[in-house]
């Protein structure tokens, strides 16, 4: 039987990098949130928005590898076809963020 007779799957991977980008993209709210709750959070620069922004970087950047490592053999299933466009707008958007700020 060869590879392309094969049904697409998909691996345990894909799940992981699809959590770990929804959570890469809630983080920065969830810590707003947090921070608004706080009686001196508008006063605090690096109060719990700043922490759960970079962890929400750390996630996004794990999610986009672990996209990378579970795309890598064919056949690709839907959920992987899904994991890879949103990994390429994740990264898409994290380049134009920093585009608007380093210039």
């Amino acid at each position: 039987m060869s590879d392309s007779a094969r049904p697409p799957r998909t691996s345990p991977a894909i799940y992981a990098a699809l959590g770990l980008m929804a959570f890469a993209v809630a983080a920065p709210f969830v810590g707003s949130f947090i921070q608004d709750l706080s009686p001196d959070g508008q006063n605090v620069m690096l109060g719990a928005f700043f922490g759960w922004s970079l962890a929400g970087m750390a996630a996004g950047g794990l999610g986009v590898f672990c996209t990378v490592v579970g795309a890598w053999r064919a056949p690709r299933s839907g959920l992987t076809i899904l994991s890879i466009v949103i990994a390429v707008l994740l990264v898409i958007a994290v380049i134009s963020v920093m585009a608007l700020l380093l210039h």
